[in-house]
C-alpha cells in the first residue's frame, strides 16, 4: 500500500468513525473496509488512537479481526484485547484453536 493510499484510507476511516451510524456511518465504514486485507488495515490502524482502533477492530469480521491482531504492535493488541467485548474475544479464540 502506497503512502497516498494509506493516507486516503486513514482519512476515509476517520471520517466514517465521526459519522453517527444512524446518519450513514455504517455505510461509510462498510465501504471503507470492504475488500481490504487485514495487513493493509493494520498499517492505518497503527496510526489511530486506541478508541479509533477499537472501533475498527469491532467492525471487522472475525477472520480479519484475528489477522489484524497479528499485524499490530503489542501495546495496541493489549488495548484491544482488554476493551473489546469479552464474548467476541472468546468466540475468536475458539475459532483459532
Amino acid at each position: 500500500m502506497s503512502l497516498l493510499q494509506k493516507s486516503n484510507l486513514y482519512d476515509c476511516l476517520c471520517a466514517a468513525l465521526r459519522k453517527p451510524l444512524s446518519e450513514g456511518g455504517y455505510i461509510a465504514l462498510t465501504a471503507a473496509l470492504t475488500n481490504l486485507a487485514a495487513d493493509d488495515i493494520a498499517m492505518v490502524v497503527e496510526s489511530m488512537t486506541d478508541d479509533e482502533a477499537l472501533a475498527i477492530f469491532n467492525w471487522l469480521d472475525d477472520r480479519r479481526a484475528v489477522q489484524l491482531l497479528r499485524n499490530l504492535p503489542t501495546r495496541q493488541v493489549d488495548y484491544l484485547m482488554r476493551h473489546a467485548p469479552a464474548g467476541r474475544i472468546c468466540k475468536m479464540t475458539e475459532q483459532t484453536n
